[in-house]
């Protein structure tokens, strides 16, 4: 028996596609996404039809959509903390280090902040992934009164004080608007002394 060929009319799936995505490009436009639309858009097939690109791509770089999740989070834990962690330690010494932890706080929009938190509702994930990022900033916050002789006893207290105000900007959305330098400098100030 021989091979018989058939000629169709049909176009190569995702021949006219020329745009290439890596998965940090992936990842980066679900932060976005999720910050702009909510979870409910970090699906495959919407998150390519918002590139240009087929879901062979999504799948090319995640194994499944949880596998997205769980990089994405990854990636803000990173972004949000880890990173600003070492560009503090890295940039400021002593007490000057709340100030500036407080300045990068305070001052950037958090609107990915809010939808990371209004998703752990709903996702385990998510709300392992905030779990984590609570401790581990709530710790620095610690560390830094700890490096600037406060008691022992109000070193936790005042971390927590200071991280629920953190946390409260952030589901104030307006809270920014009336926000300085100024103030963050008092807020500094007031949880050293």
């Amino acid at each position: 028996m021989g091979l018989i060929l058939l000629c169709v009319n049909t176009v190569l799936y995702g021949l006219n596609m020329t745009k290439r995505l890596n998965k940090l490009q992936w990842l980066e436009h679900g932060l976005r996404t999720l910050a702009s639309t909510g979870p409910n858009a970090l699906r495959a097939e919407l998150l390519a039809k918002s590139l240009g690109v087929t879901r062979g791509s999504f799948y090319w770089h995640f194994s499944n959509l949880q596998d997205f999740h769980r990089e994405l989070l990854n990636l803000w834990k990173i972004r949000t903390t880890d990173t600003v962690i070492d560009e503090i330690e890295n940039a400021t010494e002593g007490p000057g280090r709340l100030h500036s932890l407080l300045t990068r706080s305070f001052a950037s929009t958090q609107t990915l902040e809010r939808a990371i938190r209004s998703w752990a509702f709903d996702s385990k994930d998510a709300a392992k992934t905030i779990a984590s990022v609570d401790d581990l900033r709530l710790s620095y916050i610690a560390d830094i009164l700890k490096s600037s002789a406060i008691d022992e006893a109000d070193q936790k207290l005042r971390a927590n004080m200071l991280y629920w105000a953190y946390v409260g900007r952030v589901v104030m959305d307006n809270a920014s608007d009336k926000w300085s330098d100024k103030d963050t400098q008092k807020l500094a100030q007031l949880f050293l002394s």
